[in-house]
């Protein structure tokens, strides 16, 4: 179970590689997001299977990482 919270109404989310490739890997995987997380009243919470996931929302990798290559 991965949970994410948003501030807003919008449910926008980061995963990490770790959590992206528990999501691709695990069929017992889920994700909840619950958004206007700040809100004392007005939180929706919405929990979905990786491949509702995979369906809803576009998921792109925002970050590479610098590692010396073997050798250099």
């Amino acid at each position: 179970m991965e949970v994410k919270g948003a501030g807003g109404a919008l449910p926008r989310f980061f995963l990490s590689t770790t959590e992206f490739n528990a999501a691709r890997d695990d069929p017992f995987w889920r994700l909840a997001i619950v958004t206007q997380a700040t809100s004392p009243t007005k939180r929706t919470r919405t929990l979905m299977t990786s491949q509702e996931m995979n369906t809803q929302f576009t998921l792109r990798p925002i970050q590479w990482e610098g590692i010396p290559k073997a050798g250099k």
